[in-house]
């Protein structure tokens, strides 16, 4: 009957071993897929910014100058 628990309790430790594998193999493409979009939305913002900031050269003045409230280093 021990050898019998025993057997048991390494199945059982091999099945969570399994599991643990198939979840990393598993999550793996999710993980590379989330990165790929986060990638892909910054990169579609640039276009988007540079375009308004041809099209709308104040915003360029506007970013550059001083701001009054902060002193020379927070600038």
């Amino acid at each position: 009957m021990i050898t019998f628990n025993a057997w048991r309790t390494h199945f059982a430790n091999l099945g969570v071993l399994v599991g643990l594998v198939f979840l990393n193999v598993e999550l793996n493409p999710s993980k590379r897929i989330a990165v790929y979009s986060a990638e892909s939305t910054s990169r579609s913002q640039f276009p988007d910014m540079n375009t308004s900031r041809i099209e709308n050269p104040e915003i360029i003045a506007r970013v550059m100058q001083a701001n009054p409230d902060l002193d020379e280093i927070e600038w």
